[in-house]
């Protein structure tokens, strides 16, 4: 699809012609969406989850590098994950040139209908996709109470967090109770966190300001690395949900409702 140059022109005169002018370059690949910058209002460009086709046959995954998400069929597709039929949401950051793959599939195991949900990124710095980290919820007990159901598990906590090993598939509703209380995202050498750990957050205190995500730093050593759009670690609003996931040694993504 083609892009171009915008350019809007704004009439400030009562009567006759005088106009400012606005312009506008063309967005740096496909997926953006025209929208305006909170803070200030200008219009801008913005990756958007938009639908960008399917992938079939031999496809290789590699080489969707657009915001956007692609419905997945066959079983032939090049880099794929353990299994093919399902969504693939792509979520690209040109500010920190890192792209993010999230793989929604099913699998084809007879009398196995749960979806299954496959994460992995690649930035600029090493060029290269890390190794698909599968995520799983943990099992609960489903409402016959026969067999076992994925569930989230729902806790309410109070002031400074450190999220545990055994966190993953939580959903934490939380609340500081002090100024700098926080979220930290700990050190492989201080908690052992698995690979694929998904934690999911909802801010619940109206005043946001002091509320934000920390990642644990060794002084002279290690410091885990946070990726999130813009660098963005903070909770936008009260009732805000952010998700943090596990991707690789020391390093943790963040997506959903940051500032």
């Amino acid at each position: 699809m083609a892009q171009y140059d915008i350019i809007f022109l704004k009439n400030n005169a009562v009567s006759g012609v005088s106009y400012t002018e606005f312009y506008l370059s063309k967005p740096p690949s496909n997926g953006y969406a025209l929208t305006q910058k909170k803070d200030t209002g200008q219009i801008c460009w913005e990756p958007a989850l938009m639908a960008m086709g399917e992938l079939e046959g031999s496809d290789d995954l590699n080489d969707c590098l657009q915001t956007g998400f692609y419905m997945l069929k066959g079983s032939k597709l090049q880099s794929a994950p353990k299994y093919t039929e399902g969504i693939l949401v792509v979520w690209a950051n040109p500010e920190v040139g890192v792209v993010f793959q999230t793989a929604y599939v099913i699998p084809g195991t007879a009398g196995l209908n749960t979806g299954m949900m496959f994460v992995r990124h690649i930035t600029d710095a090493h060029n290269e996709w890390t190794e698909w980290s599968e995520v799983r919820l943990n099992a609960g007990i489903s409402q016959s109470g026969e067999n076992a159901n994925s569930l989230l598990r729902v806790e309410n906590v109070t002031g400074d967090y450190i999220i545990q090993a055994d966190d993953h598939g939580k959903f934490i509703r939380w609340a500081y109770d002090r100024i700098g209380d926080k979220i930290t995202l700990p050190l492989d050498s201080h908690t052992d966190v698995p690979i694929g750990t998904m934690v999911i957050f909802q801010h619940l205190n109206p005043n946001t300001i002091y509320s934000y995500f920390e990642g644990m730093y060794e002084v002279g050593g290690d410091e885990v690395i946070i990726l999130s759009t813009g660098g963005r670690t903070q909770f936008k609003e009260e009732l805000s949900v952010v998700t943090a996931v596990k991707t690789g040694p020391n390093e943790w993504a963040l997506y959903g409702d940051l500032q």
